[in-house]
C-alpha cells in the first residue's frame, strides 16, 4: 500500500496531489501557481485536474484560495512521491 500521509505532516515530504476544478479562465491554475512558487515543479494540468508536486501542509492553502475565488473543487486526490523527496 501506498504511503498516503497524515494530516499533520509538516515536514517537507513531496506529495502528488490533484485538484480537480472548473476553471474555464485558467483563474484555478494562477492560483495554484501562487502556492508552488517556491521551487515546486509547474502544475500540469489533464482534463479539469491540476496535478502539483507539494507538502501536505499547502493542500488546504490551495483549497481555501480557490474557495475565496470561488472555484468549485470536485475533487483531490494525493499520494507520496518517494522520488521527489
Amino acid at each position: 500500500m501506498t504511503n498516503q500521509g497524515d494530516i499533520l505532516d509538516y515536514s517537507d515530504r513531496l506529495f502528488e496531489v490533484g485538484f480537480e476544478v472548473a476553471d474555464y479562465k485558467e483563474n484555478a491554475l494562477r492560483i495554484i501557481r501562487s502556492h508552488c512558487n517556491f521551487g515546486f515543479p509547474e502544475p500540469e494540468k489533464s482534463d479539469r485536474t491540476y496535478t502539483v508536486i507539494i507538502p501536505m501542509q499547502i493542500i488546504p492553502e490551495v483549497i481555501r484560495s480557490l474557495c475565496e475565488a470561488n472555484i468549485a473543487v470536485y475533487g483531490i486526490t494525493r499520494r507520496f512521491r518517494e522520488d521527489a523527496s
